[in-house]
């Protein structure tokens, strides 16, 4: 399948079912980080020195690495950082990817 057929860069599909992998955003950043942090995909936006920018994380490794192979990155820019739980305060183990220029999503209505 071309990268044409395949929709937006940002929109993953897992190969073995075609069922997307979806992230979401959310307005609250708490809300979420405890949404990753609970093994889903989230979309947090901020910028570097004005450069528009985004990660996708989550605490489900695997499930981050699908979304990545979908979208064509490479397994090897996957960064790991453990964050604070914001409902329990105890570190989990997280990754995500960074996204910028054409790999970041258009802004959503929850901005």
């Amino acid at each position: 399948m071309s990268r044409l057929s395949a929709g937006p860069p940002w929109r993953g599909r897992s190969s073995a079912s075609s069922r997307p992998l979806n992230w979401r955003e959310f307005p609250h950043r708490r809300d979420g980080l405890a949404y990753a942090l609970d093994g889903g995909l989230w979309l947090h936006r901020f910028a570097l020195e004005g450069t528009p920018m985004a990660h996708v994380i989550s605490s489900d490794r695997d499930a981050l690495l699908a979304w990545g192979r979908a979208v064509g990155f490479d397994p090897r820019w996957i960064q790991y950082k453990p964050l604070r739980h914001p409902r329990t305060g105890v570190r989990v183990p997280a990754w995500h990817w960074d996204l910028w220029g054409d790999r970041l999503p258009p802004p959503s209505a929850l901005g």
